[in-house]
C-alpha cells in the first residue's frame, strides 16, 4: 500500500500537536495532495466567510499519492487553504523535493491550524514534531532560510520556507522550496506568513511500497524509455527540433501537436525547458502581449523582441538541468553564477512572458535578475508581471501620475519602471504597498479596474483565450480561478484523451472533427470529462509534463500503486468528487460563478485590430453552459445539484452547504 492514512494536525495558537487516522475511503475519494487538502479543510474549518489572513484559516501541505514511489513524474507536492486573493478555494502545485520528504515521515496531509504569536519553524523528523522558535530567520530570503535550517538540522532535511514577501503579507507571495521551487499561486505564502511560519521542515525514513511493485516498476521503465528518447523515431524527432532551432522558433513547435502525442513538445522542453516556447507563442499569439491589449507581430515582433527571449538565450545562461523529485525529463535548470553566489533557477515560460511579452520588455538579462528575485523573496511572477503590466497601462491612461512613483515613469519596456515596481513590491513601500495587496484589490484602490486581467482577483496566466478559447472557460470556471494547468484543448489533444474517455471521443475535438477550434459545441462537455482526469493526475502527483508529453499510463499507476482495479469510469468519478469538493467550497464561502467572470479584454471584446488573433471573440457563455450541465453545477448560484452529490458520495456537502445557507 503506497499511502499511511495519516494526518499531522499542528495547532501553532497552542503548540499541540496530533496524528489522526483517515478512512481508506476517504483516500479512494480524493486521492491525496488538493484532494485531501480539500476534503480536510471543508470537513474541518470553522465557520464561513472567514479571513484568509486570520488564525481560523487551515493551511495544509499534501504529498501526492505516488511520491516515494518511484513512478516517473510522481514526485509533487500541493499547498492548501483559503485564499487572500479570491476569498475562495486557494491550491497551489508545486516540483522540488518537499513532498516525498513530508511523504517519508509517514503522512498523507499536513494540516496547520491557528497562528504562532512569534516567528516559528515546524520541524519533523520522522514520528519526532517540534514547533521551534524563528526569530533569527525573520527577514531572511526564502532559500538564505532554507541552507541556514539545513546547517543547523544536519543532512536529510527538506525545507519549505516563505521569503520577505510571505512575512510582509504580500498577497500573492507563494512557498519556496530546493532553492526556487514555488507553490506559487493563490497567495498561500501570505496565509503561512500571518501565521508567524517561516518555514516548515522534513525528514523521514518510511517508504510507501506500491502494492504491485514489479507492475509499476515495468510501467516506469517504459515511460521513462520514452522520455529518455530511446527509440529511432525519438531520436529522429529530437534531430529536427534541434535542426528547426537553428532556423526559427516557430519552425521548432509546428508539429508538436501530431495526433496528440506530444513528441516534439518532449524534446523542447528536453533541450530548452518551457522557455523554448516563449517566442513562438509571442507569435502566434498563445502568449498575451501589453496587457492582453496588443499582440505580438505587431507589438513585440519575432526579430527586434521575441528572439531576444528565446530559449537558445536562456539556455546559454543555465550550468545543468534541474530535475525535480522522480523527474526522467529535466526541463529545469540551475543558473551559471560567479564564485560565492548561489545558482538559482532559470526563468520558466510563464516568468518571462509575464514580465517580458506581457510588459514589452525584451531584456532577457534583467528577467534573469527579477525571476532570482521574485524567487528568493517568494512571489508569484505571473501575478508580479500582471500588475505590472497593469501599471504600465494606468500610467498610458493617466490614472497613474509621477506622484506615485516618485517619478518614475511607467512606460512600456522600461526595464528600470519594472525592476522599481518589483522592488517596492517585495518591500510593500509606496504605491508598492498598494499593489502587494493583488490585482483586484490594487485597481480598485488606484482607480484603474480596467487595465486589471484577472478572475476572482487572480491575476491571469500567459496563455491567451483568442488563441486558445478553453483557456476562458478554465480562467473562469475552475474552483481556483486563472488556472492554466488543468484543461484547454491543447491538453486534450497532447493527453490524447480521445483515446483514453469515450465521452471525449464522442464529443470530439476541433482537431479531429476538421471544424473550427472557436465552435464551442461540446466543448465544456469535454473539458469537464478532462478536469475530472486531471484532478486525479494532480492528487497523485504527478507532474502535468508527464501527461502532456506522451501517452502516461495513470490509470495503470495508480491501481499498481494501491490495489484499488480501477476502471476509467472509476477514475473519473473520484476525479469529480475532487472537483466538486473544491468548488462546493467556493459556494458555501459565498462565491458565485458570476465572481469569476473575465474581463471582455480577454474575450475579445472588442475583437483585436492587429495580429493573428485580429477579429476573435470567444463565446466562453456557452462552453460553461455545458461545463456546468455535465458536473451537476448550477450556473446562477454555483451550487451542485442534491441529487449528484448523493450520486457521487458527497451526500455531506449538501448538509454543510444547507446549514450555510440558513446563516446567509
Amino acid at each position: 500500500m503506497c499511502y499511511f492514512k495519516r494526518i499531522l494536525v499542528v495547532d501553532l495558537t497552542t503548540g499541540e500537536h496530533h496524528f489522526e487516522d483517515i478512512d481508506d475511503e476517504v483516500v479512494r475519494k480524493f486521492v491525496g495532495g488538493y484532494g485531501l487538502g480539500a476534503w480536510y479543510t471543508f470537513t474541518r474549518q470553522k465557520g464561513t466567510r472567514i479571513d484568509p489572513l486570520g488564525p481560523e484559516n487551515i493551511l495544509s501541505f499534501c504529498p501526492g499519492l505516488l511520491n516515494r514511489t518511484g513512478t516517473s513524474y510522481g514526485g509533487r507536492f500541493m499547498v492548501t487553504a483559503k485564499s487572500p486573493l479570491s476569498g475562495g478555494w486557494g491550491d497551489a502545485n508545486c516540483g522540488g523535493r518537499f513532498g516525498p520528504a513530508l511523504r517519508s515521515c509517514g503522512l498523507d496531509l499536513l494540516a496547520i491550524h491557528g497562528a504562532a504569536e512569534e516567528p516559528s519553524v515546524i520541524v519533523i523528523d520522522g514520528d519526532e514534531v517540534e514547533i521551534r522558535p524563528a526569530g533569527e530567520l525573520w527577514g531572511l530570503d526564502a532559500p538564505e532560510t532554507e541552507r541556514a535550517l539545513e546547517a543547523e538540522l544536519g543532512n536529510g532535511v527538506h525545507v519549505c520556507a516563505i521569503g520577505t514577501a510571505g512575512e510582509r503579507l504580500v498577497r500573492f507571495a507563494g512557498i519556496v522550496n530546493h532553492g526556487g521551487r514555488i507553490a506559487a499561486r493563490s497567495g498561500l505564502g501570505a496565509v503561512m506568513g500571518s501565521k508567524k511560519l517561516k518555514a516548515v521542515v522534513a525528514r523521514g525514513k518510511k517508504k510507501t511500497p506500491p502494492s504491485d511493485k514489479k507492475v509499476l516498476t515495468a510501467l516506469t521503465k517504459a515511460y521513462n524509455h520514452y522520455t529518455k528518447a530511446d527509440t529511432r523515431y525519438d531520436k529522429v524527432n529530437e534531430w529536427l527540433v534541434r535542426k528547426l532551432s537553428k532556423l526559427s522558433p516557430l519552425l521548432r513547435v509546428a508539429p508538436f501537436q501530431v495526433k496528440g502525442e506530444g513528441i516534439q513538445f518532449k524534446h523542447i522542453l528536453k533541450q530548452f525547458g518551457t522557455c523554448g516556447l516563449t517566442p513562438m507563442s509571442a507569435e502566434v499569439g498563445d502568449s498575451p502581449v501589453k496587457n492582453w491589449a496588443g499582440s505580438g507581430s505587431h507589438d513585440f515582433p519575432l526579430k527586434t523582441h521575441a528572439l531576444h527571449l528565446d530559449g537558445p538565450l536562456v539556455k546559454e545562461r543555465e550550468a545543468k538541468p534541474y530535475f525535480c523529485s522522480q523527474c526522467p525529463l529535466g526541463c529545469g535548470g540551475i543558473n551559471k553564477c560567479a564564485e560565492g553566489e548561489h545558482a538559482g533557477h532559470k526563468p520558466e515560460y510563464e516568468t518571462i512572458c509575464a514580465l517580458g511579452t506581457n510588459c514589452l520588455v525584451h531584456d532577457i538579462d534583467l528577467i534573469f535578475k527579477l525571476n532570482d528575485r521574485l524567487n528568493h523573496a517568494g512571489v508569484d511572477s505571473i501575478t508580479m508581471g500582471a500588475i505590472a503590466a497593469m501599471a504600465f497601462e494606468a500610467w498610458e491612461k493617466g490614472l497613474i501620475g509621477p506622484d506615485q512613483t516618485d517619478g518614475v515613469a511607467l512606460e512600456w519596456g522600461s526595464t528600470t519602471a519594472l525592476e522599481w515596481l518589483v522592488e517596492k513590491t517585495i518591500a510593500r513601500e509606496g504605491i508598492g504597498d498598494i499593489l502587494a495587496n493583488g490585482i483586484k484589490e490594487a485597481s480598485e484602490t488606484l482607480g484603474c479596474e480596467e487595465c486589471a486581467m484577472h478572475a476572482g482577483g487572480e491575476a491571469l496566466p500567459m496563455h491567451d483565450t483568442r488563441y486558445d478559447p478553453t483557456f476562458a472557460l478554465a480562467y473562469s470556471s475552475e474552483p481556483t480561478p486563472g488556472r492554466h494547468t488543468i484543461v484547454s484543448q491543447t491538453y486534450v489533444e497532447l493527453m490524447g484523451l480521445e483515446r483514453k474517455i469515450e465521452g471525449v471521443r464522442a464529443a470530439s475535438l476541433p482537431l479531429y472533427r476538421k471544424k473550427s477550434k472557436y465552435d464551442p459545441t461540446g466543448q465544456g462537455t469535454v473539458m469537464a470529462l478532462a478536469t475530472r482526469y486531471v484532478q486525479v493526475a494532480n492528487c497523485l502527483g504527478l507532474c502535468e509534463f508527464g501527461f502532456l508529453t506522451g501517452d502516461a499510463p495513470v490509470l495503470e499507476w495508480t491501481n499498481a500503486a494501491t490495489g484499488w482495479e480501477w476502471t476509467m469510469e472509476d477514475l473519473l468519478r473520484t476525479g469529480e468528487c475532487i472537483e466538486t469538493i473544491r468548488h462546493a467550497y467556493n459556494v458555501r464561502e459565498g462565491i458565485r460563478p458570476a465572481d469569476f467572470r473575465l474581463p471582455d479584454r480577454v474575450l475579445g471584446r472588442p475583437p483585436l485590430k492587429t495580429g493573428p488573433l485580429k477579429g476573435i471573440e470567444v463565446d466562453v457563455e456557452t462552453m460553461q453552459q455545458d461545463f456546468f450541465n455535465h458536473l451537476g453545477w448550477d450556473l446562477e448560484t454555483g451550487r451542485p445539484r442534491k441529487d449528484r452529490l448523493e450520486a457521487i458520495g458527497l451526500g455531506f456537502v449538501n448538509e454543510a452547504l444547507d446549514d450555510a445557507a440558513a446563516t446567509v
